[in-house]
């Protein structure tokens, strides 16, 4: 077998052909050689003794050049360069600069990947044996490309532009999408790793172009601004203010909001565009007067340069009566209403008043209503006219001042003046009331005269003389003494006869009431919130209109923009909704179709003049279509609603109707002096 004979550290070791190496022995078999050092390796060259392996500890290796280690392979395999300590878990740990790649450039870092003109230098990331990023500079430029999957995905420039998704990025971030995408945008996400915002670019978003999407987590598309500066918004905007309540709320500012009008040849500084009735109008601001009105529906609301308001009015004093103050007028064709009302419950106000001072208030909630003065003042309800004031509840009239100035209840004796809960204290009168005694109003009982028990009875009551008790305890002694009846007393005399009290209307038992406070079940608008619903008729069934059908139409349009402080003419074209007309035959009185005839013509082949041939007369008409007639109504929620009813007390009170009570005593009294008189005239005749 064919050996190779070397001498290390003064021993002849030989190498055969399968690459055992060893010393020379019978056998022929390797043994191993000292553990050297780094300036003495174990295994080194007869002409360089201090370049070769050594062994520098158990399961360690050592590779010296020049007396110096070089290289060192733990137990591990990992392997270090430069270092006699590679780093755990390093499979190469090279402590220096590191060149990769053709070429005779010179690491000025830690590494550096050469190539050749025209190649390109590339750094190659797999898993699992799978390229999955490179990152290079390509072939012929400067640039820096990252790349997956094949494809470039994000660019540095030299000049420090960043591009995502193209190659040439004009700008320092140039983010360039793969399609009109949410996800194909800029996305910004808060620390709890869920809520984000995006902003990317859309052929457009509604009549805006080429729009910058703002899209949220939560609302999609929550805001977009087009190419030509147009801008549309989702949610309430606050100029101002953090927390705006409504679609614009501008807050703070010396000036506070300012509309600067881009045209000139009218005094309107802020108009607004009808889209269906394709004019402006339904809002005008000039130096003179504000109007707010719908389309086709009159003056709407109006304030003059006087700050006198009109609604359905441009001249607020409707009357004429020439007020020097401010004044609200109110017209219309139908009826006018000033409605007043609180989407909370908690109660509508109307406050009247003087220099600041409250004077007069008005006031409405579920349960009550009230007009209350602050002060001393009279409140004074009256007619100016021949006719008279009416007070009703329950949609029903039932109190009426006539213009005389008498008052008197709107249903025959219906209602009652008090009650026996609820008396009136003193009544002041010039004359006695007045009670209906006509025998055609009355059923007699048979023969109509008082019976003998009737008699004993009210001769068993006795007058008695008595203090109030609510005045004695106010008054004390000082209270006024009272003359009358005991309703105990005409009680115990009428049962001690076998009659019963109170089938006399003389004889009154009340029953006893006093406010209870109590809950309900109620409904009540939920503030700021309304919804659409169908109109319904008195059967249930939606309730159909007719409106003119629009479409929508490539409007062109020029107005001046300020741009940059300057004004600058735009032209373009927007989307509008226009009416559509039909064109239709014109008929007259008798139903019959209407042609013009056409001036005669001349004949070019003959020079004879020529009837045309009848026109149609047309005119265009509105074209109608039917549809489900909505309204818009506060959204409505239950609650639970306090408020006070009157209820028994279980407690009776006793009453009597003195004028009955003077009749009977009356009546008593001619029986008695009847029988004194007849008993007189016996004597006088014995």
């Amino acid at each position: 077998m064919p050996v190779i004979a070397l001498t290390i550290a003064d021993q002849i070791v030989n190498v055969n052909q399968v690459g055992q190496i060893g010393p020379v022995g019978p056998t022929g078999t390797v043994s191993a050689a000292g553990d050297g050092t780094a300036g003495a390796p174990g295994i080194s060259f007869a002409a360089d003794l201090d370049t070769g392996f050594f062994r520098p500890g158990n399961n360690l290796l050592g590779l010296s050049t020049g007396g110096v280690e070089r290289v060192r392979v733990d137990a591990s395999g990992n392997v270090g360069v430069g270092t006699s300590s590679p780093a755990s878990g390093t499979k190469l740990d090279v402590v220096g600069a590191l060149k990769v790649g053709n070429g005779v450039a010179s690491p000025s870092g830690q590494m550096l990947i050469n190539s050749t003109s025209g190649t390109g230098a590339t750094l190659q990331l797999f898993q699992d044996g799978v390229e999955s990023w490179t990152i290079s500079n390509p072939a012929s430029s400067t640039r820096l490309a990252f790349s997956a999957s094949g494809s470039e995905r994000l660019t540095i420039l030299t000049g420090g532009n960043v591009g995502i998704g193209t190659a040439t990025p004009a700008t320092k971030l140039h983010l360039a999408q793969a399609s009109d995408a949410a996800a194909q945008g800029l996305q910004l996400t808060r620390s709890n790793g869920t809520d984000f915002m995006r902003l990317y670019m859309s052929a457009g978003v509604g009549s805006l172009s080429d729009t910058l999407v703002f899209n949220s987590s939560f609302g999609g598309d929550v805001a977009a601004i087009g190419r030509n500066g147009g801008a549309y918004f989702a949610g309430n905007v606050g100029v101002g203010t953090v927390s705006p309540a409504n679609k614009l709320v501008v807050s703070g500012g010396a000036n506070g909001f300012e509309f600067v009008p881009g045209g000139t040849g009218s005094n309107s500084i802020m108009q607004v565009f009808d889209r269906v009735a394709g004019s402006y109008g339904g809002c005008t601001l000039d130096s003179s007067a504000f109007t707010l009105r719908i389309a086709g529906a009159g003056n709407g609301l109006h304030v003059n340069a006087s700050s006198n308001v009109g609604i359905g009015t441009s001249s607020p004093d409707v009357f004429g009566r020439g007020y020097s103050g401010r004044i609200l007028g109110v017209s219309s064709s139908g009826q006018s209403a000033i409605e007043l009302n609180s989407a909370t419950g908690n109660g509508a106000y109307l406050d009247m008043g003087v220099n600041g001072v409250r004077y007069l208030s008005i006031y409405a909630d579920s349960t009550s209503t009230s007009m209350t003065t602050t002060g001393a003042q009279t409140i004074n309800i009256a007619t100016t006219g021949a006719s008279g004031l009416s007070f009703g509840t329950n949609n029903i009239t039932r109190l009426t001042v006539e213009s005389s100035g008498n008052i008197t209840p709107n249903s025959d004796n219906a209602y009652n003046f008090g009650s026996g809960s609820l008396r009136w204290a003193t009544i002041f009168a010039g004359t006695g009331t007045i009670n209906t005694s006509d025998e055609r109003y009355k059923v007699l009982r048979e023969g109509g005269d008082l019976s003998d028990a009737e008699h004993r009875a009210w001769s068993a009551v006795r007058a008695i003389v008595y203090r109030d008790k609510d005045s004695f305890e106010r008054k004390g002694d000082a209270a006024r003494l009272h003359i009358g009846y005991s309703w105990q007393s005409i009680q115990a005399a009428f049962e001690a006869e076998g009659l019963d009290p109170a089938r006399y209307g003389l004889w009154c038992e009340d029953v006893l009431e006093a406010p209870v406070e109590k809950t309900r079940t109620a409904t009540r608008p939920v503030e700021g919130q309304t919804e659409t619903i169908p109109v319904l008729d008195d059967e249930g069934q939606p309730v159909f209109e007719q409106v003119q059908e629009t479409e929508e139409v490539e409007q062109p349009f020029e107005e001046v923009r300020m741009i940059d402080g300057a004004p600058v003419l735009v032209r373009g074209v927007r989307t509008v909704a226009q009416p559509v007309f039909d064109s239709v035959q014109i008929r007259d009185e008798d139903g019959e179709l209407i042609f013009d005839t056409p001036q005669p013509a001349e004949d070019p082949e003959t020079g004879e003049l020529v009837e045309g041939d009848p026109i149609p007369r047309m005119a265009p008409v509105p074209r109608m279509i039917s549809r489900a007639k909505t309204e818009t109504v506060p959204v409505m929620e239950e609650y639970e609603q306090t408020y006070t009813e009157m209820e028994p007390t279980g407690e009776t009170r006793g009453a009597l109707r003195y004028s009955q009570c003077s009749v009977i005593e009356a009546a008593w009294l001619r029986r008695e002096l009847a029988s004194v008189t007849a008993r007189v005239a016996a004597l006088e005749n014995a």
